[in-house]
């Protein structure tokens, strides 16, 4: 499913206006990633949780030119899907 079909999706099943729907979408994309940038974590109880993991500066080696590259630490956003959706899968 892609962004305009979630709009469809949503909008149908909220009889909101699809504009709205729009609407609301970015601005929920928008507070996740201020808040995420800020370090904070978002639980959302029944659909999961929205946190930040910081990755190591590691070695990677790559086979064809056989050269040894350093990828940088950086921070990460994951999502851990709460139980009750793990449940019905």
């Amino acid at each position: 499913m892609n962004k305009k079909e979630l709009i469809k999706a949503v909008s149908k099943q909220s009889n909101l206006t699809q504009k709205d729907c729009i609407q609301c979408l970015n601005a929920l994309k928008s507070v996740i990633t201020d808040t995420l940038q800020r370090g904070e974590i978002i639980s959302l109880v029944g659909f999961g949780r929205f946190y930040t993991k910081v990755s190591q500066k590691r070695e990677i080696y790559n086979p064809v030119t056989k050269q040894k590259h350093i990828v940088k630490s950086q921070i990460l956003p994951k999502f851990k899907a709460s139980n009750s959706i793990k449940v019905r899968f």
